[in-house]
């Protein structure tokens, strides 16, 4: 096989980057664009020992689950990777994601899953985005893979409130990253990145975007790295209010710009209205809610009068917390540190939650966590892979039966959130 050949290839799957998958020759083959079920011609573009990536020249038997996008930019901005696509398909391409996890990394035999649940809304539902800004002030999303800017005018997963802020308002140098939240109510909260301090024209654009109705306030921060991670130390107040107010299944919680939150918040309350409903607590139950942020789930546990005790690595997160419980009249206790050195000193849980990071816990917090006898974990997770790899950790040590119940937190992209009831296979 040699570059720049062209096969035909039938796309039996799709990658977890939402690229097709074929055979040519006993070599796989990834085309980006194409859905499962479908016949292409493609070229290939990249050929190494195990695999090969090819580009997409013509459909010649179409999927029925392809649609048009409705976003002009799909296929160039890497925001998206599955628009192409149906959305009762995608959810039963989530939820296919997860059993395969459940099968080839974690060698799970006694699970079930259940069907993949619908976002309220496929488009829009983004609270959250960062947009960066380039040499010549246009601002996008980057490209597949690069650092390339992608301009857009409109993102269709971003909210409304969130589309709106940049209309009419004439960006100045110097900008790197324009960070946007928005609430419930339409407010928003905006975050300027540049590599150095606030110059004067960066605090006059502040002055200016602040002049919008919906936004509460507008501060600067500073990335002087070459990554494309919005992180400062401090953020600097240049107009208005440092943070939003919201609201999530009852609860009142002020977000501030580092603040981790969901980005899909009325997905996120029936998620965590599921992760309650799992764990069958009773009154006075105590139970431990591993990587607890700013604590949402932990006072909607409060609530409900059990105890609860979190820890949380990020100081200003367990500030938040601490503020959120005093704002919602509950009492919940919330430790400051890395969860695997914290989590033996928890003593007489009935039920963990755990809510890690997308590389899921470490084994040690899941040796503890076990060691605690606890009736069931409750495991949610923004990654199949992590999470069956732990899963299979976890059922090594006899917790064997799994209940999974994934959620499209993300619609048109391939990430699914999954929460996970684990219980020993003698129950």
């Amino acid at each position: 096989m040699i570059m720049a050949q062209e096969v035909m290839l039938f796309i039996r799957d799709v990658t977890v980057s939402g690229e097709g998958v074929g055979t040519y020759e006993g070599l796989t083959i990834f085309v980006e664009g194409a859905l499962p079920g479908e016949r292409v011609r493609a070229r290939i573009v990249l050929k190494k020992s195990s695999y090969a990536k090819a580009e997409l020249l013509e459909i010649l038997d179409g999927s029925p689950d392809r649609v048009k996008p409705i976003c002009p930019v799909f296929g160039k901005c890497g925001g998206c990777q599955i628009m192409h696509m149906a959305y009762e398909a995608q959810l039963l391409l989530k939820r296919k994601k997860v059993v395969d996890a459940f099968l080839r990394i974690g060698k799970l035999q006694d699970f079930q899953v259940a069907q993949c649940v619908a976002s309220p809304k496929p488009l829009y539902y983004r609270n959250k985005i960062q947009l960066p800004v380039n040499e010549n002030l246009e601002v996008g999303l980057y490209a597949k893979g690069t650092h390339n800017i992608v301009p857009i005018e409109t993102c269709y997963i971003q909210s409304d409130a969130g589309n709106k802020i940049l209309d009419g308002i004439e960006l100045c140098t110097g900008l790197r990253h324009i960070l946007i939240r928005s609430n419930y109510k339409g407010e928003t909260l905006i975050v300027l990145v540049t590599r150095e301090k606030a110059t004067e024209k960066i605090k006059a654009l502040a002055k200016k975007i602040s002049q919008k109705e919906s936004v509460r306030g507008v501060l600067h921060g500073v990335n002087a790295r070459d990554d494309n991670v919005l992180r400062s130390d401090a953020y600097t107040l240049l107009q208005g209010e440092d943070c939003i107010d919201e609201e999530v299944l009852g609860i009142k919680v002020s977000i501030s710009p580092a603040s981790f939150f969901q980005v899909n918040l009325e997905q996120a309350e029936h998620l965590y209205r599921k992760a309650f409903e799992l764990g069958c607590l009773t009154l006075n139950d105590t139970v431990l809610d591993a990587y607890s942020g700013i604590g949402v789930f932990s006072i909607y546990l409060a609530k409900q009068g059990v105890k609860v005790i979190g820890i949380e690595i990020v100081e200003s997160a367990v500030l938040d917390a601490k503020a959120n419980a005093l704002k919602n009249g509950v009492s919940a206790e919330f430790l400051l540190g890395k969860v695997e050195d914290l989590i033996e000193t928890v003593q007489n849980v009935d039920v963990i939650f755990l809510n890690p990071p997308r590389k899921g816990c470490e084994e040690l917090v899941l040796q503890a966590s076990i060691a605690k006898n606890p009736r069931s974990i409750i495991y949610t997770s923004c990654d199949p892979a992590t999470l069956a790899r732990d899963l299979k950790i976890l059922a090594g040590f006899g917790f064997t039966k799994v209940f999974a119940y994934p959620f499209d937190m993300f619609p048109q992209t391939m990430h699914v959130e999954t929460v996970v009831k684990i219980e020993k296979g003698d129950c």
